[in-house]
């Protein structure tokens, strides 16, 4: 009989548990790679982390962690501009050889607990619509579902695609149209747009931290509920003080006669199935925003959105990455028009929950897409 015993994160952990994410997420094929170092980053390293936000699993004769739930994150919220406090739970995972044994429902329990002490309103999470946790787990303890996510997937450096994925190559051709084929249509149409006369871009890696952050507070807070504008100590944590190259930002910024206007940031990852044995690097779109007041009427913002979305991918190119990512929302109707209109591939991936940790308060009706921070969906800052 197997003794598992339950406890709170200690500092010598790290390197067990970086292990268990990539070991769990790789039953469904595909993980993340996690260092011991990024995972330290993810998690401990959160200026408000504490000990008791990591709930861990242990087969103590064995001395193997077995199991976490985290609650990565307790922070205020904006939901239909109401300030609620809310823990975001992430990386519910349990050892492969550990499963059907209730380890992760004890786990969410612990989590429950620890969020009631913070006294939050909600607490949230991201799931696999017809994946076996949300069914069996987080339905049953009260969580309803509340938007849905796409994975938005593109391969703008297509080569650099094909040389880290070979198995590939016989899609070169239509790897090729879909990149190139929109890409270079909707330039064309945009160059021929006269509102588009005075838009410039800009792209900036690793610079400009403050500047930025205060373009995608004043911005995002008007177009999505659910977001919280960024303070500094956050924002170091998530953009400046990153464990390696990788997440170090790229920033995209475009302006009209001098503003700045929209712009989106992306970071680095890297991906790898044992089972399959390959492994490749791929951009990941953190925030995409654009102030829709500067645009007339829906055509314009979806040039606009076009126009974004083509530097976007440029600033991929440079990374030298040969893929890009980003979960895109299922109510941003006009965010998902221009990704579809550009040659990116859409497919269901995550539905959100949402569960009320008090008594008499209800699930709210959003009047705006909710946003979805990249630290929710995938663990990363």
């Amino acid at each position: 009989m197997v003794n598992i015993t339950y406890r709170h994160y200690n500092e010598e952990d790290d390197k067990q548990l970086a292990k268990l994410f990539v070991d769990a997420f790789q039953m469904t094929g595909i993980s993340r790679i996690d260092t011991e170092s990024e995972w330290h980053w993810r998690y401990p390293s959160d200026p408000d982390f504490e000990p008791e936000m990591i709930q861990i699993a242990e087969d103590s004769e064995n001395d193997r962690l077995v199991g976490m739930v985290i609650v990565n994150r307790v922070e205020r919220v904006l939901f239909n501009s109401n300030e609620y406090l809310v823990g975001d739970v992430n990386d519910v995972s349990t050892d492969p050889r550990y499963t059907r044994r209730g380890i992760a429902k004890k786990l969410m329990e612990m989590a429950f607990d620890y969020i009631q002490s913070r006294d939050c309103d909600y607490s949230i999470l991201t799931a696999v619509p017809k994946g076996f946790p949300r069914k069996k787990i987080y339905l049953k303890m009260g969580y309803e579902d509340v938007e849905h996510g796409y994975a938005t997937i593109g391969f703008p450096y297509f080569l650099k695609f094909i040389k880290d994925m070979p198995l590939f190559s016989p899609a070169l051709p239509i790897f090729a149209t879909l990149n190139y084929g929109g890409r270079f249509l909707n330039r064309l149409r945009i160059k021929l747009n006269s509102s588009f006369i005075n838009c410039s871009y800009e792209i900036v890696h690793n610079n400009r931290h403050w500047e930025v952050m205060d373009v995608i507070n004043r911005i995002l807070s008007k177009n999505y509920t659910g977001f919280y504008p960024y303070d500094r100590k956050i924002y170091r944590w998530m953009r400046i003080n990153v464990p390696n190259k990788d997440y170090e930002p790229t920033y995209v910024l475009i302006k009209k006669n001098g503003n700045i206007i929209g712009g989106g940031t992306l970071t680095s990852s890297r991906m790898v199935s044992k089972k399959l044995k390959f492994k490749f690097g791929f951009s990941i779109l953190h925030e995409i925003y654009l102030d829709k007041s500067f645009f007339l009427n829906k055509r314009e913002l979806h040039f606009g959105y076009l126009y974004l979305i083509d530097k976007i991918l440029k600033a991929t190119v440079q990374r030298k990455e040969g893929a890009f990512f980003y979960l895109s929302i299922k109510s941003d109707v006009d965010l998902r028009r221009a990704f579809t209109s550009i040659g990116l591939l859409q497919h269901p991936m995550e539905v959100i929950m949402l569960k009320a940790m008090k008594s008499g308060l209800s699930i709210p009706k959003f009047k705006k897409p909710l946003y979805c921070p990249t630290y929710l969906s995938m663990g990363l800052p």
